[in-house]
Formats: structure tokens, C-alpha cells, sequence
């Protein structure tokens, strides 16, 4: 089963490449990086078991990634291979169902078309393989239109994206250089005026393995200029539930200000979510430093602090990954100091404004060489048990948090 995967894998990605194309109009590259954390976890964690535990947890990935651009026409296919090995995986099997996964291998479940298999699953271990990016791609004068496996990405959030539907970060994710992809039909009209209008459609299986529309998403997306104000204008059919965002973006004293606001049309009524940011960079003693503050309204988060039932809602975004955090009302602000020109430091503070709970996050950035830097961190949560940061309750009396975590990547680039 594993060798009739892998090879699908691969045959569907030769497959995408033209067949009068030749390995010189191609261009090749990737990367490969390797994570090392150790994670503390306390005895009122449920991977704690009674006792303080150290976890060491490792992670490595590899992408190889292949583009060609033949006049009007581009072609792009990147595969990767990412494992997981650790104590929290292995401990993690082992723990009572809870309302959303906490370790989770990639999967094609609900995507179109079945592009990744996973090679082994079992102990402390796992290894999946998958096409990430197989897109064919034509450009023209104004007209652009894509085809396949790719991504997108929406919203004025620092952080937080509501407006990002297609597979956004996590606010806390270490490494964002590139998305989940989806499989899609996209399309885009660019104005001589500098606006644009953009189309989306996204197919998607529900859990019996159909194509269906109900787990499907249409969306569209027009960017323009009302005087200084960048507005961009979004409407959808996400999950069989009809969305619309309206996204503001001005410069203003040298700041920049930008917010999203999204409406969601459930069976439940008309959720609102929203974020609002400013950016600002100045010069501290001969360092650069540029800096934000943000605010996040989670809609289909819990405002009243109570975190031992959560709304179907909000489990069912979180597992769709679209939502990241419980909270109604959110908060995070940050900086990054140029230390060096080769160093950037970037201390982030999250905090869950409605039971006071919150989480440190700090990232020194070293540019090694031209081809390979280190990022050495940490991650602190701070809060009392029954908050969101400090510990929620799952059951028989047990809680689950972030773990204290110091963690250092290296990443090669070919």
C-alpha cells in the first residue's frame, strides 16, 4: 500500500510536466530543515501524569520543488517529506478523545484529489509524503488563471486572519514560509487602475469520500481604493454557509493601519469576527525596529471564561483549521530589533483579554549563511488553571496547556 502511494505521488506530479519541456527550461530547488524543542510539561498537564516532564520533540522536513515559465504558461510541482519523532507524539496516543486533534500528520481526507500517504505511524514516530504545490498556471495581459494544488492567501491580519479561510497560520506557528496547499481553480482580472479582482474555487470531499458542494468553497475578492484606503471586498460560500469580509488598509503618520471584518451566516444567526492592527518602525540606537499591536475577535469564541464544553461551532473550525484560539476577545502585540544585520530578535506577547491568560513567544533569527539560517526560541504560557493559556480542562480533573518549550531550527536552502 505504501509503494502504490508513493508511487501515485509521483506519477501524478510527472504527469504535470509538459512533454516538450526539457530539464534545462526547468528550474529545481528546496529546502530542508530540522527542529529540535524541549518541551515542559507540569503535573496539572494531562501529558504531565501526576509529575514535571521533559519532552524532547523532533521534527524535519524536505521540499524539492520544480517551476518552469514558457511564455504565457508556468508550471509548478514541489513534493515534500516531513517527519515527526518524539515523547509528546508518542504520548499523545495515548490520551483520552479530545474536542480537536493535538498531533496531526497532513492529510488529503477532504481534498479533491489524494496527493499524500503517509509511510509510517506507529510509537514515537511518523513520516508522511505529499505534492504540496502541482499547478499549472496562465498569464496574459490582464487575465491570470491557475489550475490545481496551490495557495492563497487573504486578510490584514499581523497575526490573526479571519478573513483567511484557505489554510491560515497559526498565530503561534514557528515557521510560515509556506501553506497548506489546496486543490483550486483560480482566477484573476488586474484593472489598468492598479485594483483587482480575484476568484476562487475550491472542491472538497465530506466524510463519506463524495465531492461535495456543502464541504465545498466559491469565494471572490475585489481589491481597490477608496481615497487613501486600500479596501478589499470579500463574498463566499464556504461550507455550505454563505461569508462576506470587508478588509481597510491606510498609512497614516508613518504608521500603518489595517482591519478585517468577516460576517459568517450560520443555522445559529450571523457571526461576527474581526481584526485590528497597527505597524510602526522606527530607529532605537542604531537598531531598526519595527513593531505592532493587535486586536482579534473570535466570533465563535467563548467570552465568559467557561472552557469544559466547547461550542460544535468553534471545535469544528478548529479542526478545519481556520481558528486557533477559544477566546472571544483576543490581544497580541510584538517587536523585531535588527540586533545585528544578521541577527533579528522578535519577543510576541498573545493574550487572551477575558480571562487575563496569556502566552510569551520569543525568536532570535540568525542569517548563517546565504543559503542556511537559525532561529533559536522559546514559548512561555502564563495563567491560572481553567484559562485558555493556563490549562483547560479535558477530563477526570485534567487539564491541557501549552507546554514551557525552547526550541532551535536550522534550515538549508538548494
Amino acid at each position: 500500500m505504501i509503494f502504490n502511494n508513493a508511487r501515485r505521488i509521483a506519477l501524478s506530479a510527472l504527469l504535470l510536466l509538459p512533454v516538450a519541456g526539457v530539464a534545462d527550461d526547468w528550474q529545481f530547488g528546496g529546502h530542508v530543515k530540522y527542529q529540535a524543542a524541549i518541551n515542559l510539561y507540569d503535573a496539572t498537564s494531562i501529558f504531565g501524569s501526576g509529575g514535571n516532564v521533559a519532552a524532547l520533540d523532533q521534527n524535519a522536513n524536505l521540499r524539492l520543488k520544480a517551476e518552469k515559465r514558457d511564455s504565457s504558461w508556468d508550471y509548478k510541482v514541489h513534493y515534500e517529506i516531513g517527519a515527526l519523532y518524539g515523547d509528546s507524539l508518542e504520548a499523545s496516543r495515548s490520551l483520552p478523545t479530545l474536542p480537536y486533534p493535538l498531533y496531526a500528520l497532513p492529510n488529503d481526507n477532504n481534498r479533491l484529489f489524494n496527493l499524500t500517504s503517509v509511510i509510517y505511524d506507529e510509537g514515537r514516530g511518523a513520516v508522511a509524503h505529499r505534492l504540496d504545490r502541482a499547478s499549472i498556471g496562465y498569464a496574459k495581459g490582464n487575465f491570470v488563471f491557475r489550475a490545481g494544488r496551490d495557495a492563497i492567501s487573504w486578510g490584514n491580519g499581523v497575526l490573526f486572519q479571519p478573513m483567511d479561510i484557505f489554510n491560515p497560520f497559526s498565530p503561534t506557528s514557528i515557521d510560515k514560509e509556506y501553506k497548506s496547499g489546496d486543490d483550486m481553480l483560480y482566477s484573476q482580472w488586474l484593472y489598468e487602475s492598479g485594483n483587482d479582482l480575484q476568484l476562487v474555487a475550491v472542491a472538497r470531499r465530506n466524510s463519506a469520500g463524495a465531492v461535495d458542494a456543502a464541504a465545498s468553497s466559491l469565494a471572490g475578492k475585489y481589491r481597490g481604493y477608496i481615497g487613501t484606503f486600500e479596501t478589499n471586498l470579500l463574498v463566499a460560500r464556504h461550507y455550505d454557509e454563505p461569508f462576506a469580509g470587508l478588509g481597510l488598509a491606510a498609512d497614516w503618520g508613518g504608521a500603518v493601519f489595517r482591519s478585517d471584518s468577516t460576517l459568517s451566516f450560520t443555522p445559529d444567526g450571523v457571526i461576527y469576527s474581526g481584526v485590528s492592527n497597527v505597524s510602526y518602525s522606527w530607529t532605537w540606537r542604531n537598531h531598526n525596529v519595527t513593531g505592532f499591536a493587535e486586536y482579534y475577535r473570535n466570533g465563535f469564541g467563548i467570552g465568559n471564561g467557561d472552557y469544559s464544553s466547547l461550542p460544535q461551532p468553534l471545535v469544528d473550525r478548529i479542526t478545519r483549521g481556520e481558528v486557533f484560539n477559544l477566546g472571544l476577545d483576543n490581544g497580541a502585540a510584538g517587536v523585531t530589533i535588527e540586533l545585528t544585520p544578521r541577527w533579528q530578535f522578535s519577543p510576541t506577547l498573545f493574550v487572551n483579554l477575558d480571562d487575563a491568560s496569556s502566552l510569551w513567544q520569543f525568536a532570535a533569527n540568525y542569517d548563517w549563511k546565504q543559503n542556511a539560517t537559525l532561529l533559536i526560541g522559546g514559548i512561555i504560557p502564563v495563567g491560572p488553571l481553567g484559562t485558555e493559556y493556563g490549562g483547560i480542562p479535558i477530563v477526570g480533573g485534567q487539564y491541557y496547556k501549552p507546554p514551557t518549550s525552547i526550541y532551535a531550527r536550522v534550515a538549508y536552502y538548494f
